[in-house]
């Protein structure tokens, strides 16, 4: 889309953006709220051993605010697979979201100490939120710089997607795969200003397959959130053990399949239109003939 029509379209809607951008943020705040009150009253029983492998990021049982980042992977999902391409400035407020709580997450795992955080699941779920909700906000307004990090944002996970397929992640080197992540994240962000529809609908597609399978990894515990801990492992006080089995090819080749669908969906529905406009044909009056 040009920039001439997408700071048309911009303009005309400010007061509508900005009265999304307040509930969304509302919203986020009371789920961050609700789910650090479920975290601190989540049941522990000290009797029993931690989950070790690849059970070891979900705790013992399935506490309460598992369940809501789960619900909010999949809503998330379900908006960038079916959405995202006629509602532009809420899908930037989604990427924005989804990337800075996913950041929040890996910089507060990375800065953890040996003996952890107190209180550490309401850290990183409210400091995650909220770190999303803020940036959610900011990424409608400066939108411009948004259009392309979905495509950046997507090739980066992209990268990251192919480095679950094997223990080691391919690139034994943690530097080196990120670096490596990047590249692609950039190379997509860069092929934004040329094939705009295109990326945003393989963009779009892959974040929402990703999200979707992620957010049934976590009901589900097959471990697909342990490879997500174990690519960005730097931390010497954290060891943490990622195993490759079946639930984790099936995991992966089911974020694999909801994309492939979601591209050929995307694509038919969407088919020579353009991202974020949204034609509504008015039919004027016959004119009258002169008597």
């Amino acid at each position: 889309m040009s920039a001439h029509l997408k700071s048309y379209w911009y303009n005309t809607t400010i007061t509508t953006t900005a009265t999304a951008t307040a509930t969304a943020s509302a919203t986020t705040a009371i789920i961050a709220f609700t789910t650090c009150v479920l975290v601190d009253g989540s049941p522990k029983d000290p009797q029993l051993p931690p989950p070790t492998g690849n059970q070891e990021p979900y705790g013992i049982g399935i506490q309460p605010h598992w369940i809501i980042l789960s619900a909010l992977c999949i809503l998330l999902a379900i908006f960038f697979i079916v959405f995202s391409f006629q509602y532009f400035i809420f899908t930037m407020a989604a990427v924005g979201f989804v990337f800075a709580s996913s950041a929040t997450w890996v910089i507060l795992t990375l800065a953890e100490s040996k003996e952890g955080y107190p209180s550490a699941s309401i850290v990183y779920m409210c400091g995650s939120l909220g770190a999303g909700a803020v940036v959610a906000g900011a990424s409608m307004y400066f939108w411009r710089t948004t259009l392309p990090f979905l495509g950046g944002f997507a090739g980066f996970t992209l990268g990251m997607y192919l480095w679950m397929w094997r223990e080691d992640h391919v690139i034994i080197n943690v530097y080196a795969r990120i670096f490596t992540a990047i590249g692609i994240g950039v190379a997509l962000a860069v092929l934004t200003y040329v094939v705009e529809s295109m990326v945003v609908v393989l963009a779009t597609s892959f974040l929402g397959g990703f999200l979707l399978i992620l957010g049934l990894d976590i009901i589900l515990r097959t471990g697909l959130l342990q490879a997500i801990r174990d690519l960005f492992n730097t931390n010497p006080f954290r060891d943490i053990v990622y195993h490759v089995d079946n639930k984790i090819y099936g995991m992966l080749s089911a974020i694999l399949a909801v994309f492939l669908i979601s591209v050929i969906l995307q694509s038919y529905i969407h088919r020579g239109r353009r991202f974020g406009v949204n034609i509504v044909k008015v039919l004027e009056p016959p004119l009258e003939s002169g008597g």
